[in-house]
């Protein structure tokens, strides 16, 4: 058999001793490793929190700001407060813009509306005014006649029974003199 060289345990001691300080070597460089990706880890999840939180503000931001709008909107556009009420409720319901937008279209048509009215106003005005303007043609028209059929005739005589009876009583009025006329005919056809 043969004996065990002594350097033999020195080999092995050397060699474990090597592997004990690679061991710790890598297990140092792991450590070191975690600890890098632990921070990393860290610095992303706080950078996600920093514009989490940034985002959530702009949010608040726009929110408010289109508050404003919507509020300032709803002031300007003359809307009833019904219509107010319910263009409010789409908007919380529907969001900021859509509320705006709504607004938007309500009042274009309140408008619409308004300008319907006032067209349908004028043309109603335009027809009273012809309207008018016929009723005194033909109030002027029965007029003429009616002056034409109660003037004299031009073969009248002063000697007629009934101007004779108005020259007796000293009338000097045509439209008496002109009745007592009438009269005289009115008796004179019965």
């Amino acid at each position: 058999m043969r004996n065990p060289s002594p350097v033999s345990p020195l080999w092995c001691a050397a060699a474990a001793a090597a592997i004990g300080a690679a061991t710790a070597y890598a297990l140092s460089q792991r450590r070191k490793r975690e600890e890098e990706e632990a921070r990393q880890a860290a610095e992303a999840h706080a950078e996600a929190a920093r514009r989490n939180a940034a985002e959530e503000a702009r949010k608040a931001q726009n929110w408010l700001q289109g508050n404003a709008m919507l509020a300032a909107a709803l002031k300007q556009s003359g809307l009833s407060q019904a219509e107010q009420a319910a263009l409010r409720a789409q908007a919380r319901a529907k969001g900021v813009g859509i509320g705006l937008g709504l607004i938007g279209a309500a009042v274009a048509a309140a408008q619409a509306k308004r300008q319907s009215a006032a067209r349908q106003a004028a043309r109603s005005d335009r027809a009273l005014d012809a309207h008018d303007a016929q009723a005194d043609r033909a109030r002027a028209a029965r007029t003429q006649q009616s002056a034409a059929a109660y003037a004299l005739p031009e073969n009248f005589s002063l000697h007629h029974k009934g101007a004779a009876s108005a020259e007796k009583v000293g009338c000097t009025n045509q439209s008496v003199r002109f009745r007592l006329f009438a009269n005289s005919m009115y008796r004179a056809c019965r």
